[in-house]
């Protein structure tokens, strides 16, 4: 007969080792986990202080120059106001309702609330009422009104008239502009909230950042000059030919830009040039 010399599990219990559990080293390891827990969330923190430091720094842009005058800053798209939007010329833009039209005008004469580039045309029309408008022009706009310097936005010196505000609605207007970038802007705005809304256009005059531009508007212009006009400031170009209607009277030629003149937008943005003919 064979004897069965496995060990019992009770016997297996009584081999296993017994003592004080390690109760000091347990607790030098406790301690360095904690202190690895504590250097890891102190570099967290620094990396988002940096990271939020570095990111108001980008929104704020440059400080004012003049506490009492218009900001000096630069905006990225990211800071047009609430139901504003930008346009304008060349290097250099305001902010108007974004409810205003762009170059609803006809003889030189806003049709309705709109911002515009005004050019000679052979009609007359009477000025509508009740209608505001910023119209823009690379030339000084009435140079028999006087001007005088103002706070300089990105660098560049600015000159404006005094705002004038006429009649019991009333209608306000200032003409103001950025000489070394060919860039005025002569505000018109009529109702209650008149003064308040063109000094917002006045405030709002900026210089816009190296990777932006506005759509060029080239009056009464060829394909080749719009095109031409839409290359220097660094867009794309794309052309849109239509044919006029049968019982149509147009005449061919550029009729239009999609986007339209002053948008402000992206450089390399693509431009579709819409011609008849």
């Amino acid at each position: 007969m064979t004897t069965d010399h496995r060990p019992t599990l009770k016997e297996l219990w009584d081999q296993l080792p017994a003592g004080s559990p390690p109760v000091e080293e347990l607790v030098r390891n406790g301690r360095r986990r904690v202190r690895r827990a504590r250097l890891l969330t102190g570099a967290c923190a620094v990396v988002i202080l940096a990271l939020g430091i570095g990111t108001a720094a980008t929104l704020a842009g440059r400080p004012d120059s003049d506490a009492g005058g218009p900001s000096t800053a630069t905006p990225s798209a990211l800071e047009v106001q609430p139901g504003q939007r930008l346009v304008g010329l060349g290097q250099s833009a305001v902010q108007v309702p974004d409810n205003w039209s762009l170059n609803a005008a006809s003889c030189n004469v806003p049709i309705r609330n709109t911002a515009y580039f005004p050019w000679d045309q052979s009609c007359q029309r009477p000025e509508a009422e009740g209608v505001s408008s910023v119209a823009l022009t690379a030339e000084r706009p009435d140079a028999s009104q006087p001007y005088r310097d103002s706070a300089a936005v990105g660098g560049d010196a600015v000159v404006e008239t005094e705002m004038t505000c006429q009649g019991a609605s009333p209608t306000c207007r200032q003409i103001f502009g950025i000489p070394s970038l060919h860039a005025y802007f002569s505000v018109s705005v009529a109702g209650d909230q008149a003064e308040a809304t063109a000094r917002g256009i006045r405030q709002s005059l900026t210089v816009l950042p190296s990777d932006f531009t506005s759509v060029p508007f080239v009056p009464g212009g060829s394909l080749p000059a719009v095109q031409d006009a839409l290359e220097q400031a660094g867009l794309q170009v794309a052309v849109d030919h239509s044919s006029c209607p049968p019982t149509g009277n147009c005449e061919s030629g550029v009729i239009s830009t999609d986007p339209p003149a002053g948008t402000v937008v992206p450089r390399a943005t693509s431009v579709t040039i819409q011609i008849l003919g």
